[in-house]
């Protein structure tokens, strides 16, 4: 029983994100004997140790979640300041599960106490990554806010470690019609049923008007992926899709040829290849 009582006051200090020092107070004491008078509560040193423990253990099962997964991760990153005027980077990571969950983890909020150039949070990032042993091949995407420092962090780490070799927005159309594509597959349970619902709903409210194709205008999104080197074949189309691309990209290939003939010819090339 005296096992249970200690777990459960150690669990409370880490989901209430406690002091430690609380279990050396006289109320907490006071209230603790009267539950039990039986029970002798460990000292602040005692529940350092397991606290300990309990970190070392979660820090595995975490980096044994991340090392299992097979799925893309992204990372969300944020530089804040306490009332206390301390200043903190935090690192969240995401995926998702091949039950289509959600799974999100804190993988470090650590303190500032270096200035918080762009070149430092880039390497502040690469040290929580490193340190869950996370493949930077895994990781898909750092979503930040628009701060200078960040951005300039997120550029650092795209052009360290690789990343898009052409303009992004012609990723978006394979992305969202993959997307879309993959909310149709049928699975047996209604929770993953209802996601799959709710996901096609918000994409498609969300960028169907990016990636649909009209007798007048196909989107900029889905020229830019047309003149990629990735996605030129343009599989993620339809076959009429893919022929009303390339005759209006034909089209204004023809109608600009006169003010500018040596771009066109080289868009030209690019569609024949």
């Amino acid at each position: 029983m005296a096992g249970v009582l200690t777990e459960s006051i150690l669990n409370m200090l880490v989901n209430d994100m406690r002091p430690i020092s609380m279990v050396e107070d006289e109320g907490f004491k006071q209230m603790v004997t009267t539950f039990h008078p039986g029970y002798t509560l460990p000292s602040r040193t005692h529940f350092t140790k397991l606290m300990e423990g309990k970190y070392e253990a979660t820090f595995g099962k975490l980096k044994d979640a991340l090392k299992a997964t097979k799925n893309k991760i992204a990372l969300t990153t944020d530089a804040w300041t306490s009332v206390a005027t301390e200043a903190y980077l935090g690192i969240t990571c995401h995926f998702i599960s091949d039950d289509w969950e959600l799974n999100s983890f804190c993988l470090t909020t650590m303190p500032l106490e270096e200035r918080h150039t762009g070149t430092n949070i880039a390497a502040w990032i690469e040290q929580a990554v490193e340190r869950f042993e996370i493949p930077l091949s895994k990781v898909v995407a750092v979503v930040h806010d628009n701060g200078s420092n960040v951005v300039l962090a997120a550029n650092i780490l795209q052009e360290k470690h690789g990343g898009e070799n052409y303009v992004t927005v012609s990723a978006l159309p394979p992305l969202v019609r993959g997307l879309l594509k993959s909310t149709h597959t049928v699975y047996d349970t209604a929770p993953v049923q209802a996601f799959q619902a709710a996901a096609s709903e918000e994409t498609t409210a969300r960028w169907s008007r990016e990636v649909t194709i009209t007798d007048d205008d196909p989107s900029k999104q889905i020229i830019a992926a047309a003149l990629d080197p990735r996605f030129r074949k343009l599989k993620f189309l339809t076959p009429e899709e893919r022929f009303s691309v390339q005759n209006k990209l034909f089209h204004v290939t023809l109608l600009d040829q006169v003010n500018s003939p040596n771009r066109t010819a080289v868009l030209g090339q690019r569609l024949l290849l």
